[in-house]
Parts: structure tokens; C-alpha cells; sequence
């Protein structure tokens, strides 16, 4: 094709925009939903920042020149949803000037301030930022909207200078923007980078080789920023095909979309609505007709078409012209499967393009009691055995007689080869017996023979050593057996269930008797497809109780590279997405709104299924993970002690599950100022609450973005080092040992006893390191040498910022389940106490109000970062921070107090602020007369460290290898006792200089 030829002749005008649509209904120009004067949209206290500010769409132009006209881009849609400020940004400081005089005019609340800097220059980006922060402290938004153009000549014969200056300012200065925004906001503030991309960077067209390239790189650029920063959604946007002052002369005809419909998107783009296209790429979208679809999971999809033929999703809008769309531009690619699908994991929202394989659908159920065990039959059919005879009769053989089978019985079985039969039969059943808790005797008292690895089929043999046991055999009757031999050969050898002509999987049921579940889940396909779960129904054997579901541990083999974690049994907590099942929230109010099934699952969770691991189920949370009377569902009960201790908030079925069953390895939940540290302490688990970016929280439902983090739970420090070490970010970091230890005697225990046995703890780290700790008292520390220009005690300066900026967070995260559930009932949904509580404190807290405590916390990280411990990099330092049990034993019948505020730096704040990993030790045990028992009892003693972000696999083998060194158990029991009575850790009573 000719450079300068027009490749789309003879289509009609609306070609362009019809050919790149995934909805149904098509706008060329703003529309109520994203209206920016919607007050559903507001930016009030937003401080926006947009680059190229004086040509294109920042500022629309005339189709004639370069002028400015009228203002209807981003500038002035952010402007009309109330922004405080905007920064504009541009090369010309004359234009820049006009443009803010005229805007200020027309929007006298927004503060529009000209900002005249070459985005490809990185000190005229810095000092444009310096300005930001002496001005606002920080901002909200960044707008890349600066860009250039080609010459529109072939390679042969550009300028290659012409080629790099597009490239330079279409990508390198978009880095540069990024990474001073990037730096302003911080690790915590939520902030949205839009990337103004164009449907050219998938497509090549000649002449334009800078500009297709550049904004290629920059949609996955958002990606990037998406997964290093989980604090800033980044979305690229194709703004539509608008006339500007580098649209390309043969699509003249075609650029009728308006300023305002990229405005307008781009002011949707940061609200909580639009959260799942974090990471991604799209074109203006129609929001409104499909808000139901993109909202919380009402639907599982927009409208989506699979051609198999190209292997692509299109959509009901493609046009017949489509052979000649994908020859010149390829437009018709479905847009968001070719982009970064696996980052828009978000509770709020998970729009899919359909599997192009139907998934399983679970129906019918089958349980049965074997020897007083109930069982599960997973209802995926393994294998189907040749039928000899019309009546379906399947042949046995014992000894030499021939036994004919009812079809409908269900038979207990053990599948095992030819070579297992006939070596130590007996010794291999034990070892079953021995290793796995779903096979038991009873399994063995029928013999299913398979195939060797590679051995079609398998001929009878009536001389097997089988001590008496019944042995079926698979008869070879043609090709189609001997495919299905092949297939058989496959299967592990251990428990199985034959039911009529079909073999199935055996997953035990245990009774959740400590109700630590929402419910049990299967996976729909055995073979770790994305085929989703189903949530369990099955009840205890009497009725009582719900029942969770295991597999053979015989199924899956040893961990490998590939499968580090095959078939290791974990829970998640109920706040996290899973494909195919509901997540409740543990309200009544949340599940009535909400009912629908997830349609993805969680980002982390299906890191966590790719390893091999096996999620038996969902436990319970406090409501909205931030509620402590629980009144919509019953508490978890905690298994230490007396067994009538107070199982605390959030995370408490976590606690419970893996405190109280021994046939559970992991949980995992999430951490702000409670969850899983709370429950390690309370239960006596190991629990770490990992580094801010350590692992992803994408598909979680969390109380606020800005303080929760991923929290991993066992009974076993080795385990949950291995855990951690496959499953985080961070496990590739070479963080070495402290060489200095901190104890903040801020939060020493008032009780004797307890310091004896902190001061324990803080020996065996001395004695393995070899070094003395320091005992610091940090409100001290911040007295003798506080930020500049801070007066304030360190409790008075810290009194507010931390908790009510979780609450403000807490109170905005759930904004439109308030609103969704008053539209559809017309009334409020029942919230609990200490949720409303906390709601009603961020909902008085003003975007100002927030922003003042989030730079609070800020001059905090940078002091400790001073004055306490480097937070970022290899840190020299780890703090010992006291973390025993509460002072008063609390009861589960007790009635919860009133809710309160947590006012200033408690000992659960300094990791969630600072962005720490925090690790939570259980060691000893501490005496307690127990009103329930009337007697003495005991519950867990733990400590805790905290580490420089990153070095959360520096923790855990630091305490292993202290304790080891130390000989002190580096794991708890299930049940009553986390340690056994009569056991004291010693320390060596050397001294060290």
C-alpha cells in the first residue's frame, strides 16, 4: 500500500469506530453516565496533572489550525467534575499562560496553574513536580496526553531523528511523567495514570513506524505500572477518532468523536466503577448500557462473539468488511483480549470474553459412609470401563469364581498396577494407610488393576497374590479400550470409587465443628483447568454442621518447579474471588445484593492453583472484613485454651482453620490493622502479613486499598517459609541477616511473666546474630529529633492520621454497595456496629481531611526511614515489636465493647503504614484461670519482627534458624494446646558483649 494512499476508500464514515467496538450502543459524543458534570463522578480535592496542554485534546482545536477554540478535552472535563487543581503542562509557557486565564474564567473553583516543561527532559519534569508537591503535597491523576506524529515518510528514507523524536515524546516522556507522579503519590495514596494510546499501536501502517511503535510500548507500559504499584490504577486509553492537529489526512473523514467523550471516559476512568480495567487498554466504552454488567458481577460479560476461525473475540457491531479491515488496520481484534487480562483481577468487576471450552457444571452429588467416614464422590468421571453384557453387568474375578456386580452399587476401590499388586501388596496399602488420611482399609478390599506407564491394555491374570481381595481388570475389546487403557494408565494409584461402570475420585468429609468455613469448595475439573468451584452443600453425617472436602494426597505428586505446591491444602478467606462461587462479606446485606457467582478468580488465588495447591474452601471474615459483634453469622470458634476464647475480627475462620485442623497446611487473609497478625496471635499460628507489593490483592473485596496486604498462615515455620518462598514477589530478594536489633519498648507487656518470656525471644535472636539488642522507646526518639517543623509528641502528631484515614478508605471502598442496595431496596443495608462506626468517621473526613493525614503518615515513613530502620532495601535492622496476648482474656460470650477509634501507633499500625513485613511468632504459652473450665489453662505466647520491605523471606529464616540453633519447636499443634504443657524455651544464658 502506497504511504499516503487511503486504505479504508469506500467504507462508510462510522466504519472506524463500528469496526473497534465491543458494545452494542455507540457514542461519538459525552453521555450521561460519563458526564463529568454527574456528581457521581466528582474530583472534589483532586489535584490533576495534564501533559500536552496546548495542542490536540488537552485543549480541543480547530479543524483549521493550531489555535485554541474551545476547551473541551480532559482539561476542561476535569474541570466540570470540580477538580481543585490542574496542572497543565505543555512546552509553550505563553499558550500555557492564555489557556489557564481563560479557564480560570470559565471555572473560578479550580486552580489551574501553567506549567511550561519538555516532558522528554528529565530536570524540567522534576521541577515541575517539586512545584506540585511545595503547592498540594501530591495529586491525584496524571493525564499522558503529550505526543507527536511522524513525517509520514517509509523508513528507507525518514529522518531517524524524526523517527526518535516521536518516540521520545510519546514514551520516554510518558516514563518520566510516570515516574515523578509515581514518587509524588507515594505507596499508599490511591492515584490513576492515564495513558493516551491509540488503536495505531496494534496495526501497522506505513509512514507511521514512531508513532505505532511508541504507543504500542506505552498501552503495555500501563501493565507495568499496574502490577509494581498496586496503589495507582493505569489504564490506556484510545481516546476515539477525533480531528486534532496530528490526525492523519485519510482519517479526516472518519474523526467525529468529540473531546468530550475522551474527557468524560477519562473522568470515569478513576472512579471505583472502572477498577477492573486497571492494567488494561479500551476505547470510550458504553458505561451506561452496560453499567450493569460491569458492576460487582450482575452479568458475567459485554457482548462478546468468538470467531473460531481467527481465534479471536469480535462483537455484534463487526462489519461485513472485515476481510478488508484486518488487511490494512486489523481494527476488529477484539480489543481487551489482546491486552493485559491477567491484571484486571478486581472484586468490583470481571468482565470476560467467554471460555472457548464449556466448562463442567456440577449437578448431582453423591456422599457415602465408609467405615463411620463420610465420603465425596468428586463427580467428574475418570473413567468409563467396556461393558460385557447388555444388563451392564461388570466382571469381577476371586480366585477362580466369577461374581457379577449391581451397576448401581458404589464400590469402594484402590486402583494400583500390575507390578504394585504383585510386590509387597500388604506393605504398600500400610504406607497408604500411613500417609493419607482418605484412604483407610476398607479401600483396599477391592483392587482395580491399571495398566504399567506405556502398556495399552491389560490381558486377565487370575494369579495375582492378592490375599483373598477381588481384583478388576480392564479387558481390551478394540481401539477404543485401548485409548481408554492409555488414559487409565495416567491415574495415581490410591482411593477410588467405582459407581456402575465408572470410576470417580474419593474426597474425604471432614466436619467443620469449629464453623471456620463460609463453605467448602471442589474444583469442577480435577485436572487444573479453569473450569471454576462449587461451593459444597454436604452436611456433617448428623446434620449439624457444614462438611469440607479433601482429596487423596495419594492423587497429586511430589512438589516440583513446575508445581511447588501440588497438593498442599489451603483455605482463603471469603473476601477473595473464586471462579463459580459467591463471596458473602458474612452479610445478609451483601449476599442479597450480590448473590451472583464470581466469574474469575482472584489474582493471587489462581497463582495459588497454578502452583498445584488444592483451596478446600472459603473461611469466614468479619463483616466486611472489618466488623467484630458478628451478628449476620456465627462467630468461628477458637480451639485454644478452654476453647471458649474470643476469636477476634476479620480473619478469624483463618485462625480457627488451621489452629484446629489437622488436615489443613495454609490460609491465607487479608492484613490491614487486623486479620491474619491478629489471628496468629490469638489461634497460635505462624502468620506473616507480607511487604506492600509482595503479593497481589487484585480480586480481593479489602477495607482499604492503601493499608491491607496479603496475610499467610500455618502451623509450621518450614511450611510457611516454603509457602512464602514459591508464592511472593519477594522471595527472589537476597536480603541478608540484621546486623542490629531493635526492641521498641513502646509497647512492652505490663505483666512480668510476659516481658520474661519477650526478653526470651529477643535472646535467641541475639545469640544466633551475636548481637546485643538495642531497646529504643520510639515516641523518645521522635521527641529528641523530630521532623522539621513538628512540634507535636509523637502520639499527638500520629493521633488521627492512621485510623481515620482507614476509615475514610474503608468508608469509600463500599460507596456503591451503599448506594446499590438503597437503589434496589430503598433503604440502607444492616450493618454492624463497629463497621458503622468506622463508616461514620470516613464519611465526616473530607478529601482534605484525608489528604492532611495521608501526609502525616508520610513525614512518619520518612522519619522511621531515617531515625528507626532503612524501610526499603537491604536493611541492616529488624525491630522486635512485643506482641503477646491481650491483657484481658477475652471470652466469646462476652458482649463486644462500643466501638471506639484506635487513636495513634498502636503495635498492629507500623507494618500497614510503613509498608512492612510483619511476622508473628508463636514460642510459649501463658497460664489463665478459665471461667468456662474452672481451672487453669493455657493459651499461646508469641512474638513478632518486623523487617525492611522486601525481606520477608529474611524473617521467616532468620527465626527458623534462631530456633533451630536454639532448639526451640519451630511448629504448634491442632487442637487445645499449641505447644505441649511442660515444655519451656530455654535460652543460652552466655553473655554477649
Amino acid at each position: 500500500m502506497a504511504i499516503g494512499s487511503d486504505p479504508l476508500q469506500g467504507l462508510p464514515d462510522d466504519y472506524v469506530i463500528k469496526s473497534q467496538a465491543f458494545t452494542k450502543e455507540l457514542y461519538r459524543d459525552v453521555y450521561p453516565a460519563i458526564d463529568p458534570s454527574n456528581t457521581a463522578l466528582s474530583q472534589d480535592g483532586k489535584v490533576v496533572i495534564v501533559t500536552g496542554a496546548s495542542k490536540g485534546i488537552g485543549k480541543k482545536i480547530g479543524a483549521d489550525s493550531f489555535r485554541f477554540l474551545v476547551f473541551k478535552g480532559f482539561v476542561r472535563s476535569f474541570a466540570t467534575a470540580g477538580a481543585k487543581a490542574i496542572v497543565l503542562i505543555a512546552r509553550s509557557s505563553k499558550q500555557l499562560q492564555e489557556t489557564a486565564e481563560e479557564l480560570s474564567k470559565e471555572f473560578p473553583k479550580t486552580r489551574f496553574v501553567p506549567a511550561a516543561c519538555d516532558v522528554t527532559d528529565e530536570a524540567s519534569v522534576k521541577a515541575v513536580f517539586e512545584k506540585i508537591r511545595s503547592d498540594f503535597g501530591s495529586a491525584d491523576v496524571l493525564v499522558n496526553n503529550a505526543g507527536a506524529t511522524d513525517e509520514g515518510k517509509p523508513l528507507r528514507t525518514a529522518s531517524i531523528a524524526n523517527v526518535w523524536n516521536g518516540i521520545e515524546v510519546n514514551l520516554k516522556g510518558a516514563l518520566i511523567m510516570t515516574q515523578g507522579f509515581l514518587n509524588l503519590v507515594g505507596t499508599a495514596k490511591q492515584a490513576t495514570i492515564i495513558n493516551i494510546t491509540s488503536a495505531l499501536g496494534f496495526n501497522v501502517v506505513p509512514g507511521k513506524a514512531s508513532y505505532s511503535l511508541s504507543k504500542l510500548a506505552l498501552t503495555h507500559l500501563s501493565g507495568y505500572i499496574a502490577v509494581e504499584n498496586p496503589n495507582v490504577r493505569a489504564v490506556s486509553l484510545h481516546p476515539g477518532t477525533i480531528l486534532t492537529d496530528i490526525t492523519t489526512e485519510w482519517l479526516v473523514r472518519f474523526s467525529k468523536d468529540t473531546p468530550e467523550l475522551a474527557g468524560g471516559t477519562a473522568v470515569w476512568l478513576t472512579t471505583k466503577e472502572a477498577a477492573f480495567l486497571n492494567g488494561r487498554y479500551l476505547l470510550p466504552v458504553d458505561v451506561e448500557s452496560n453499567r450493569h454488567k460491569i458492576n460487582y458481577n450482575r452479568s458475567s460479560q459485554l457482548e462478546y462473539v468468538y470467531d473460531a476461525f481467527s481465534g479471536n473475540y469480535i462483537t455484534a457491531n463487526q462489519d461485513t468488511h472485515r476481510g478488508r479491515m484486518s488487511k490494512y488496520l486489523g481494527w476488529a481484534r477484539d480489543l481487551l483480549q489482546r491486552q493485559l487480562p491477567g491484571y484486571a483481577h478486581s472484586h468490583l468487576s470481571r468482565p470476560n470474553p467467554p471460555s472457548s471450552t464449556p466448562g463442567i457444571k456440577m449437578k448431582n452429588l453423591f456422599t457415602v459412609v465408609i467405615a463411620g467416614t463420610q465420603y465425596l464422590l468428586h463427580p467428574q468421571k475418570l473413567v468409563r470401563f467396556p461393558v460385557p453384557t447388555a444388563k451392564l453387568s461388570i466382571d469381577f474375578f476371586k480366585g477362580t469364581i466369577e461374581e457379577t456386580i449391581n451397576p448401581d452399587a458404589l464400590i469402594p476401590v484402590t486402583l494400583l498396577t500390575t507390578s504394585e499388586i504383585n510386590s509387597d501388596l500388604e506393605g504398600i496399602l500400610d504406607l497408604f494407610s500411613t500417609v493419607d488420611d482418605v484412604f483407610q482399609p476398607d479401600f483396599g478390599g477391592i483392587l482395580v488393576e491399571k495398566p504399567e506407564k506405556g502398556q495399552q491394555a491389560i490381558v486377565v491374570n487370575r494369579d495375582l497374590d492378592t490375599r483373598g481381595r477381588s481384583v478388576l481388570t480392564l479387558r481390551s475389546t478394540g481401539a477404543e479400550d485401548e485409548a481408554q487403557a492409555a488414559a487409565f494408565a495416567d491415574l495415581p494409584s490410591g482411593p477410588y470409587f467405582l459407581h456402575g461402570p465408572n470410576l470417580y475420585q474419593a474426597w474425604r468429609l471432614y466436619d467443620d465443628v469449629l464453623d471456620a468455613f463460609t463453605f467448602g469448595v471442589i474444583p469442577n475439573s480435577i485436572n487444573g483447568s479453569d473450569d471454576g468451584f462449587e461451593a459444597l452443600s454436604s452436611l456433617s453425617d448428623d446434620g449439624s454442621r457444614k462438611s469440607i472436602a479433601v482429596p487423596s494426597r495419594l492423587y497429586h505428586p511430589a512438589p516440583s518447579i513446575r508445581k511447588p505446591l501440588s497438593g498442599v491444602r489451603l483455605a482463603i478467606t471469603d473476601a477473595i474471588s473464586l471462579k463459580g462461587v459467591q463471596t458473602t462479606m458474612s452479610s445478609r446485606a451483601w449476599t442479597q445484593l450480590y448473590g451472583a457467582e464470581d466469574q474469575e478468580t482472584a489474582e493471587f488465588a489462581q497463582r495459588l492453583i497454578d502452583m498445584g495447591a488444592i483451596i478446600v474452601g472459603k473461611t469466614k471474615s468479619s463483616q466486611l472484613d472489618s466488623g467484630r459483634e458478628w451478628v449476620d453469622v456465627e462467630a468461628p470458634w477458637n480451639p485454644r485454651g478452654d476453647g471458649y476464647q474470643g476469636s477476634g475480627g476479620s480473619a478469624a475462620g483463618a485462625g480457627a482453620s488451621v489452629s484446629g485442623y489437622a488436615w489443613m497446611e495454609h490460609a491465607v487473609a487479608a492484613d490491614a490493622f487486623e486479620g491474619a497478625r491478629e489471628q496468629g496471635r490469638l489461634h497460635g499460628v505462624y502468620s506473616i502479613r507480607v511487604s506492600a507489593s509482595a503479593a497481589s490483592q487484585l480480586g480481593w473485596a479489602v477495607d482499604s486499598r492503601a493499608l491491607s496486604a496479603v496475610g499467610l498462615m500455618s502451623r509450621d515455620l518450614h511450611d510457611l517459609l516454603r509457602f512464602a518462598h514459591v508464592t511472593l514477589n519477594t522471595s527472589s530478594i537476597d536480603v541478608p541477616f540484621p546486623k542490629r536489633i531493635i526492641y521498641l519498648l513502646d509497647y512492652a507487656p505490663a505483666s512480668e511473666d510476659d516481658q520474661s518470656l519477650d526478653d526470651s525471644f529477643v535472646a535467641v535472636l541475639e545469640r544466633f546474630l551475636g548481637i546485643k539488642a538495642e531497646r529504643v522507646r520510639i515516641s523518645e526518639t521522635w521527641d529528641a529529633n523530630p521532623p522539621d517543623d513538628t512540634k507535636q509528641s509523637l502520639q499527638e502528631y500520629m493521633k488521627e492520621a492512621p485510623f481515620n484515614s482507614f476509615c475514610y478508605d474503608f468508608y469509600h471502598e463500599y460507596a456503591d454497595f451503599r448506594s446499590d442496595y438503597k437503589e434496589k431496596y430503598g433503604r440502607q443495608p444492616y450493618i454492624e456496629a463497629t463497621p458503622r462506626f468506622r463508616w461514620g468517621i470516613g464519611e465526616s473526613e473530607s478529601a482534605q481531611d484525608y489528604g492532611h493525614h495521608r501526609r502525616r503518615i508520610e513525614v512518619f515513613r520518612q522519619w522511621f526511614n531515617e531515625s528507626i530502620m532503612p524501610i526499603v532495601g537491604d536493611s541492616e535492622t529488624i525491630v522486635v515489636v512485643p506482641f503477646g496476648p491481650p491483657t484481658t482474656v477475652q471470652y466469646r460470650d462476652d458482649l463486644p465493647p462500643p466501638p471506639s477509634a484506635i487513636e495513634g501507633l498502636g503495635p498492629e499500625a507500623l507494618a500497614p503504614l510503613l509498608g512492612l513485613p510483619h511476622l508473628v511468632v508463636p514460642f510459649a504459652q501463658t497460664r489463665y484461670y478459665s471461667r468456662v473450665t474452672d481451672q487453669n489453662e493455657d493459651r499461646p505466647f508469641s512474638g513478632s519482627i518486623l523487617g525492611s520491605r522486601g525481606s520477608d523471606m529474611m524473617l521467616l529464616q532468620l527465626v527458623k534458624a534462631a530456633f533451630d540453633r536454639a532448639e526451640w519447636r519451630s511448629s504448634v499443634d491442632p487442637g487445645r494446646l499449641a505447644i505441649p504443657q511442660g515444655y519451656e524455651p530455654e535460652v543460652d544464658e552466655g553473655v554477649l558483649v
